[in-house]
């Protein structure tokens, strides 16, 4: 194990169809469906297995496993290449559908997403704490909403770590501030960075201390524009984007793969976040690796699926 990845797993089904196809008013054909592992925690985990590295989930799934989405996550469960570890902790697993439309091309996903059982918190931070992960494992918790923030902070009670908040956390300050405090990176979008500035009174034009909330550093994604890093004690400071090759067929999981594009390229470097000097031109190489992983994913149909290490080339 070299990563350990929390939370968000769920079972996604996609359906592809042609909007064009057919007189008007006659029945949508669908064309494909196909049912996957998803989740933006699955997600980088999957991302991370592809670029070489060794992932370990720990997927959060509904606690009592009665329901249609927990067939199905079983089901797809079975063809996942690397270890997981199921936290059976939510009042339901999540699921999701996405809707591919060819003649467009577009997409959509609507889901549902499972609220942690207060009566199993506890249980699912003692079964985190027993898988004895090593302090040189890097820890990821992606998407944290409110209820996962105890699970988060279990996960994070050691070690390296890196934090993607869900936006809803980000109206819950002290919980937010509390994982923060733990987090060695965060990676946001530049949305989220807004929302949170905003809540604190800060101007966007100003450039703010860190320190005070434990980070080392902070990664804005900005979608096409490519993004900027913030280290305490450092300017801002741009990084590219990569052009995409090929037909873009899915913007789904882009920023996950960005994520295990970054954490790839920080473990070929051997390099720890502690021992970097300012200002770590290594946290530029490792962004614009991510950066060139998301765009290469975009060829790539569905949130999971991506490139492999070849393909990076």
């Amino acid at each position: 194990m070299e990563v350990a990845v929390g939370f968000a797993l769920n079972p996604e089904l996609v359906v592809e169809y042609d909007s064009k196809q057919g007189p008007p008013n006659a029945k949508l054909k669908i064309l494909s469906t196909a049912v996957q592992t998803a989740g933006s925690s699955a997600n980088v985990a999957t991302a991370l297995h592809k670029l070489g590295r060794q992932p370990h989930l720990f997927g959060l799934v509904g606690a009592y496993g009665e329901y249609v989405e927990d067939i199905l996550l079983k089901h797809v469960s079975q063809s996942l290449d690397f270890e997981w570890t199921p936290i059976p902790a939510l009042n339901r697993t999540g699921f999701a559908l996405l809707r591919v439309d060819r003649a467009n091309p577009s997409e959509k996903v609507i889901g549902r997403r499972g609220e942690v059982l207060k009566n199993k918190t506890e249980e699912g931070r003692c079964l985190i704490r027993s898988c004895g992960i090593h302090d040189s494992v890097i820890r990821v918790a992606t998407g944290v909403s409110i209820s996962e923030v105890p699970l988060a902070l279990a996960l994070f009670e050691r070690g390296q770590t890196i934090l993607t908040p869900n936006a809803e956390l980000l109206n819950h300050l002290e919980e937010f501030h509390r994982l923060l405090a733990r987090t060695s990176i965060l990676v946001w979008n530049e949305n989220e960075a807004d929302q949170y500035l905003r809540s604190q009174g800060i101007k966007k034009t100003r450039r703010f201390n860190i320190h005070f909330i434990g980070l080392r550093a902070i990664i804005t994604t900005m979608g096409s524009r490519g993004g900027k890093i913030q280290v305490d004690g450092w300017a801002e400071r741009l990084f590219s984007t990569q052009r995409p090759t090929g037909r873009i067929l899915s913007t789904q999981g882009a920023g996950d793969w960005f994520l295990a594009g970054f954490i790839t390229a920080m473990l070929e470097s051997g390099e720890r976040l502690s021992s970097l000097a300012n200002p770590p031109e290594s946290l530029m190489d490792w962004c614009v690796f991510g950066a060139k992983v998301a765009a290469k994913k975009l060829s790539f149909l569905g949130s999971g699926q991506g490139p492999s290490r070849g393909d990076i080339e």
